[in-house]
């Protein structure tokens, strides 16, 4: 884990950035990509990370439903 006060500051003019923008409507539709047209590494994380966020939700739906005395889907 790195120690957050070793980092260096970001310039006083930089931009802000955040993990979604003000405006959803403005996001791009399109995957973010590096210089060289390809998509990042932090890009391509995110998505993995969101997808196994997605698969556990449905999971645990499916064993809520399974605890709750439904039948088991086939």
């Amino acid at each position: 884990m790195a120690d957050h006060d070793s980092l260096p500051d970001a310039p006083a003019d930089a931009p802000i950035r955040s993990g979604t923008p003000a405006n959803p409507s403005s996001a791009p539709s399109a995957p973010r990509l590096s210089e060289n047209g390809r998509v990042t590494a932090l890009e391509r994380e995110a998505r993995r990370a969101a997808a196994l966020r997605e698969n556990l939700k449905r999971r645990k739906a499916w064993a809520r439903g399974v605890a709750a005395g439904k039948s088991e889907p086939s």
